[in-house]
């Protein structure tokens, strides 16, 4: 017996009805990618911008990508953003890759220990004592280590590339030797309540340092030192 296999029109229209659905999905897909790329895109350049100085050339170097039209491309939705250029972009921006995407999340906290002044030595606000925690604080995008952090307040290191309002984040209770000689670091000097920002190079035994501190006017001098942490991020105000 042979069965009725029915006309060609009505053997093609079921395949030509799942193409045209296949086809809005698609387009749909599209359309759905094409505005996450631009609100991406708009969301990385509110916070270049909102950055001084940032412009679109700054944060592609920053990024490592020396085509200046690379920034340009992703603000305007024009190319695809992968995961790890994205951690580089909020890096670059002081911020977290969730926020970029629209997705805040909370960030690492970490000490607040007081403030650097005149000097470039530190102090504790009034009713701390030193080296105790005042407060939290974010942590910098992209370093795990560091734990600690001190406020600049004034102008007196802006020679050092250092103003008002500005935090150094470092580890504290202090790094290793090898990791500080020759490094910017949070110094607490032995048997003293001073400690203060400097550049640390081999004294004239062991145990001794030359300290160069970062204030204009101060000469250096050798000093034993309780311990010493590296600055290792340095955030603008």
């Amino acid at each position: 017996m042979v069965r009725d296999q029915g006309s060609a029109d009505e053997r093609i229209m079921p395949a030509m009805q799942r193409t045209g659905s296949q086809t809005e999905e698609d387009e749909e897909r599209h359309r759905l990618e094409l505005n996450r790329r631009k609100e991406l895109g708009k969301r990385i350049k509110a916070m270049r911008e909102a950055k001084p100085g940032m412009t679109q050339t700054k944060l592609g170097l920053a990024c490592g990508w020396h085509d200046h039209q690379y920034i340009q491309k992703i603000e305007n939705g024009d190319r695809e953003v992968k995961g790890h250029e994205l951690v580089k972009i909020a890096q670059a921006l002081d911020t977290d890759p969730a926020s970029l995407v629209g997705e805040p999340a909370k960030r690492r906290q970490v000490s607040y220990f007081g403030d650097v002044g005149r000097g470039g030595e530190y102090f504790a606000h009034a009713g701390s004592g030193r080296w105790m925690e005042i407060s939290k604080v974010d942590a910098p995008i992209g370093d795990e280590r560091v734990n600690a952090s001190v406020r600049i307040v004034g102008n007196h290191l802006e020679e050092a590339g250092y103003l008002d309002g500005d935090m150094l984040f470092f580890c504290f209770p202090g790094d290793a030797p090898d990791e500080i000689v020759g490094k910017r670091c949070m110094v607490q000097l032995r048997g003293s309540s001073e400690a203060l920002l400097g550049v640390l190079t081999p004294g004239s035994r062991p145990g001794k340092y030359w300290l160069r501190p970062l204030a204009p006017g101060l000469t250096s001098r050798e000093v034993s030192i309780e311990w010493a942490a590296r600055i290792r991020w340095h955030q603008c105000a």
